[in-house]
């Protein structure tokens, strides 16, 4: 038996009573998605287009829940070079990101503020590297984080 209203009441019904999620106003995503951890933030803003926009207006002003589990980050031997490993602390479950060259595995990680690492290469190039969403700033000679 189908719970879906009838055509001629569906088309009567506002976007988020006739089911298209993707149509939901920015500021309500907004305030769903911000008490969320990581993983499911990163999910959240891979359903759709609208989605995503509210997911990097949360990371874009810092609206993410302050009580985020923390994470190691590193390299796994069992992945390939360019594949940062993001362990979750109070799970223990583990997420994977590939990311751009240089390879990840020949870099040093000196410092991370704000979802962000500094990285060295083998030149002690500096870089800022954000492991979720593989953006990068080569050449970094100065930054305030």
């Amino acid at each position: 038996m189908s719970m879906a209203p009838p055509p001629d009441v569906a088309a009567a019904l506002p976007p988020a009573a006739s089911g298209d999620w993707s149509e939901l106003p920015q500021d309500v995503l907004i305030a769903i998605f911000a008490p969320l951890q990581l993983p499911d933030l990163v999910t959240s803003g891979a359903v759709c287009r609208s989605w995503h926009l509210s997911y990097q207006a949360v990371r874009r002003y810092r609206l993410c829940s302050p009580n985020q589990s923390p994470y190691i980050v590193y390299s796994s031997g069992d992945r390939d070079a360019n594949t940062a490993t993001l362990r979750d602390l109070s799970t223990g479950k583990a997420y994977h990101a590939a990311l751009p060259a240089p390879s990840f595995r020949s870099r040093y990680i000196v410092g991370s503020s704000c979802g962000w690492l500094v990285t060295a290469d083998e030149q002690s190039n500096l870089h800022l590297l954000n492991p979720v969403t593989a953006d990068e700033h080569h050449g970094v000679t100065s930054f305030r984080l």
